[in-house]
């Protein structure tokens, strides 16, 4: 029977369910993304109502994502402050073990959705993606994991990326190595029964193009242009992606061009069969590899 107190805990902490049990909050196992938001100090100093809004529209569009998945068990939840960001999601080893995309694979594929739309608004982000124990509510955040995500992020990732914990990389790793066994299993059987080829012979799973390697330091990150090719408006994002990096390009602060150079690189990256959509005036982005090329 539910008591005052557990209707309280509830009212005060209404956006973070999956944090809450009967006696009240509760840290949980959850895989978690500490993001920072770059060169907050120039946006606070140039802020007019037209960037105002600009980057509260871009906040506005991540909870809808977040949120659109609609699966069983537990989602995703978001906490702001500043210019940081908490983006988690409870592990949940029976709802993963069911197939298709696990809750790690959700996080970091809404990880790529906010850093693009980001980016769109002109501002780049870089941050960590770890595994421990949080509480998140819509107003207050706590755990060992949000430490440890801000770490990395403040330590490691340097240039705008979000990048993986080894013990992430690792379970990326793993799931993809059961996808594609999987695949060639069904593969397998089509040939056996001679079957008309259908595609999935030839496809590649979404978790194999939405991390990569970086070969300057060895470290994972989330490649938020995962996707960004079929279509008009796919390309209409890629041409404004290049558009956004080639005009912070001219910015001759050398702190800005390390990041914006790294950028460009990774744009070329992932458009390296696209001579019109190439960053002229960079190094070709040879120096990453896609995930299930590791």
């Amino acid at each position: 029977m539910a008591t005052d107190r557990d209707s309280s805990y509830k009212a005060r902490f209404s956006g973070s369910r999956h944090y809450i049990d009967a006696q009240g909050p509760v840290l949980r196992d959850s895989f978690v993304a500490f993001v920072d938001l770059l060169g907050s100090r120039e946006h606070i100093k140039q802020l007019d109502n037209t960037l105002l809004r600009s980057l509260v529209s871009a906040l506005e569009y991540i909870g809808p994502v977040l949120s659109s998945f609609d699966l069983p068990g537990p989602d995703v939840a978001l906490l702001g402050f500043t210019d940081n960001f908490v983006i988690a999601t409870p592990v949940d080893e029976a709802y993963d073990a069911g197939g298709g995309q696990t809750r790690l694979q959700m996080l970091i594929a809404n990880v790529a959705h906010f850093q693009f739309f980001m980016m769109m608004e002109g501002v780049a982000l870089r941050g960590g993606i770890v595994r421990g124990p949080v509480f998140l509510a819509d107003h207050f955040g706590t755990g060992q994991a949000i430490l440890d995500g801000y770490l990395l992020e403040s330590t490691a990732a340097v240039v705008p990326r979000v990048i993986l914990s080894d013990e992430i990389v690792a379970q990326c790793r793993m799931t993809l190595a059961k996808e594609m066994a999987r695949l060639r299993a069904y593969a397998r059987i089509r040939r056996l029964f001679r079957l008309t080829r259908t595609g999935a012979e030839d496809y590649v799973p979404a978790l194999a193009r939405l991390v990569a390697l970086d070969h300057t330091d060895g470290r994972a990150f989330v490649s938020y242009l995962f996707g960004r090719e079929p279509g008009e408006r796919s390309w209409a994002d890629a041409e404004r992606h290049k558009q956004v990096i080639s005009e912070r390009l001219t910015i001759t602060d050398p702190r800005v061009q390390q990041k914006y150079t790294w950028l460009a690189q990774y744009h070329n990256f992932v458009f390296s069969h696209v001579p019109d959509m190439q960053i002229q005036g960079v190094l070709p982005g040879e120096g990453f590899e896609w995930l299930d090329t590791l």
